[in-house]
């Protein structure tokens, strides 16, 4: 019955106060409904609600003023401790910023702005208002120039570098024994003075070379242009020119006499005789005439073999072509006239020497020049010997001319030893290059077929290959000799023990116990040196036996590829091939005794109290 009621009440609506209600006046503009937003713009800010954190404050300084007043200490020991805080903070801070800006300062290049000359040279044919034919005439006649002055340039360089350029000689290396002592530098710190200066004090590693102090200006300098009273050609001077030799004009006089009177016995007399300026100038100047006689005669010596080669030879012809020399491991012709040239970048992919064709007229030329600068200097020496009977004669106290002559030249010679050796490693790696290119000429006259030919090129390689390994092999056996490890790798282990010289630098350790550790860790490092030269020896011994083992199948092949052949031939060229490969292991030979003479004898040697530790080798 109430039910019924409710739904009259509800249908007769029109009667109640809403009905008498707009729809405008639901909602005024005092308080308008909000205008929905678009979806992107309700997805952005709930992401930046999202990503936006509380902040807090810097949680480390909060942590540590937290750990100060647990401690309970007073206000002064509060104070300190923060003030040294921000002391290293700040420290921190100023270190990071230098760094940054070094990393900036260092990724800072130069601009580039072009061939400056060039754009130049253009900009003043512009202002000529010249036509086109003729700006492209003038500049085609620059670049021609250009082209020539650099093959001039280039020309120049490479006689300079490859037949006048000998090693850089000391005035202080004369004695050829190879050893001399020097003071070692203390490189033990406070803290770990109870230590070994190093884990291995038999270490068979090169050490490096001590600077030497700056009172002497130069002990080794490029010798100083000649004036040249005749007029010569420049490319002669300056391949004269850019040789090395001991400079007795601007060597110390504290260094002068001291090389001059170790050099004869009963020395000590020149220290009173060469008493002033002018008895050192004079003695200088006859030492200096000696030095370029006996330096002009070994070019000299060097220049005639290498005419006598091409006379003997009866023509001036190149023996084999670059693309031969290439394929057969050898060295281009020496005495060619149009020899080809080839670059640094190709001899070294290839195996091969760099060297040039000289035709008979430059050879001539090169020995008319210095049979020029000989005839000159000698003349100089005459008068610097008739001058020094004068003086010396009227020097007070008397000095003995004969010994103080036999002294400058005993000097020189001793000076030049080095000098010699690599002036006749010259004339022996000369005839051994003509002979092989020779060789190859003679199986290639045989007439062999391309198979056979790709037979031989593959045992001369493996020649090459083997003598390699023997001369690595070598090598590591005069490094273990004289105790001499490669640097790389006695670094590597060396640097593998680092850790445990840290944990013996604890104080907490016995004195006692750690010079016993020291020690162990001393030998273990030492034998696994000695060890690991050792493997490496095997190595290059079995790499070696190997590529024997590989030309001598090889062979096998070449007399098994054509049985219908004349046995007589394939017997000729087989000998021919076995001669080439005789003289390449000549050849290598030579190049072997000759680098462990001039990286291991000649090389300077620091004598250790403990041990001999050298340095100088390859």
């Amino acid at each position: 019955m109430s039910a019924t009621k409710d739904n009259e009440v509800l249908n007769n609506d029109e009667d109640h106060w809403w009905s008498q209600i707009s729809m405008s006046q639901l909602f005024t503009p005092q308080d308008p409904l909000p205008a929905p937003k678009p979806p992107d713009e309700q997805e952005q800010k709930l992401s930046t609600k999202q990503r936006k954190k509380k902040s807090r404050g810097n949680r480390a300084e909060q942590h540590f003023r937290r750990r100060l007043n647990r401690r309970n200490l007073d206000d002064a020991s509060k104070a300190s401790l923060i003030q040294a805080r921000m002391k290293r903070q700040e420290q921190n801070v100023n270190k990071n910023n230098i760094e940054t800006n070094q990393m900036e300062d260092d990724l800072q290049v130069t601009k580039s702005r072009g061939n400056r000359a060039e754009q130049h040279f253009r900009r003043r044919l512009n202002r000529r208002n010249l036509d086109e034919a003729s700006k492209a005439s003038l500049i085609q006649a620059r670049m021609k120039r250009q082209e020539q002055n650099v093959n001039k340039n280039n020309i120049e360089t490479n006689q300079m570098e490859d037949d006048l350029q000998v090693t850089e000689v000391p005035l202080n290396d004369i004695g050829h024994d190879g050893n001399s002592k020097k003071r070692k530098r203390d490189t033990s710190t406070n803290i770990q003075n109870h230590l070994s200066q190093s884990f291995s004090p038999l270490s068979i590693s090169q050490g490096c070379r001590k600077k030497t102090k700056n009172h002497i200006r130069s002990e080794a300098i490029p010798l100083k242009t000649v004036q040249e009273k005749n007029d010569q050609s420049k490319a002669s001077t300056k391949s004269f020119m850019s040789t090395y030799l001991p400079q007795y004009l601007t060597v110390s006089d504290r260094k002068f006499k001291e090389i001059l009177s170790k050099s004869i016995h009963d020395g000590h007399k020149i220290y009173e005789w060469l008493d002033t300026d002018e008895k050192l100038k004079l003695t200088r100047q006859l030492a200096h005439s000696v030095n370029l006689i006996y330096y002009l005669k070994l070019q000299q010596q060097l220049w005639q073999d290498y005419y006598d080669l091409g006379i003997k030879d009866g023509v001036w012809t190149p023996r084999i072509s670059k693309t031969k020399a290439k394929e057969h491991n050898t060295c281009l012709s020496y005495d060619g006239v149009w020899a080809p040239r080839i670059s640094k970048v190709k001899a070294k992919e290839h195996n091969t020497c760099l060297s040039y064709g000289r035709s008979e007229k430059f050879v001539e030329q090169r020995q008319k020049t210095i049979q020029h600068q000989l005839n000159r200097t000698e003349n100089e020496l005459q008068q610097h010997l008739h001058h020094l009977a004068e003086w010396t004669d009227k020097a007070k106290p008397s000095i003995d001319s004969i010994f103080l002559s036999t002294a400058i030249e005993r000097m020189v010679k001793n000076a030049q030893h080095r000098l010699n050796v690599e002036f006749q490693h010259k004339r022996i790696m000369l005839k051994l290059d003509v002979d092989d290119h020779h060789l190859i000429t003679s199986v290639y006259d045989l007439e062999p077929t391309e198979e056979q030919i790709e037979l031989i090129k593959i045992y001369w390689q493996t020649i090459a290959d083997e003598q390699k390994a023997l001369e690595e092999m070598e090598v590591l056996r005069k490094r273990a000799s004289l105790k001499r490890l490669p640097k790389s790798l006695d670094n590597l282990v060396d640097q593998s023990a680092d850790n445990i010289q840290t944990m013996l630098s604890r104080s907490i350790l016995n004195k006692d116990r750690r010079a016993s550790m020291a020690s162990r860790c001393s030998k273990t490092i030492t034998q696994y040196k000695g060890d690991l030269m050792e493997i490496a020896i095997t190595i290059a011994y079995d790499t070696a036996r190997g590529h024997a083992q590989l030309a001598f199948d090889t062979k096998n092949k070449l007399r098994l590829l054509d049985r219908n052949a004349s046995q007589s031939t394939m017997e000729l060229i087989i000998k021919a091939m076995e001669i080439r490969a005789e003289n390449m292991k000549k050849r290598a030979q030579e190049l072997l005794q000759y680098k462990l003479m001039s990286f291991f004898e000649l090389a300077p040697v620091v004598i250790n109290d403990e041990a001999n530790v050298s340095t100088g080798a390859i």
